[in-house]
């Protein structure tokens, strides 16, 4: 990747990675999504589309920027939301979102 991950005070993030049954890839943890994610995204996703999942508390905090940042990039971009809280971590929540994703007509490469 041409922009790598940066933490506290602009330093390069360590990955761990992730193997895979298809291959290995990097995970890189941050306290937020700064301007390089856009980059990695636009990197990774051959598409150029993507599903967003986020509680609604989350979404109204912090995807708008994320979502035109994304969309400004000519990334198609998806919400689904979901209510928050542990009544929502439920299979039949999981069949809703499931539901949601065939229904944008995702696929395993989206």
């Amino acid at each position: 990747m041409s922009s790598q991950p940066t933490g506290p005070n602009n330093a390069a993030s360590t990955p761990c990675y992730i193997n895979a049954s298809l291959g290995s890839y990097p995970l890189h943890i941050q306290p937020e999504a700064g301007d390089w994610i856009i980059e990695t995204i636009r990197e990774v996703l051959p598409n150029k589309r993507l599903f967003v999942i986020s509680d609604t508390r989350v979404a109204s905090l912090h995807t708008q920027t994320f979502i035109n940042n994304l969309q400004d990039a000519q990334i198609d971009v998806t919400l689904l939301t979901f209510p928050p809280g542990e009544i929502s971590k439920s299979l039949q929540q999981a069949a809703l979102l499931y539901d949601a994703l065939c229904q944008h007509g995702a696929t395993r490469h989206d």
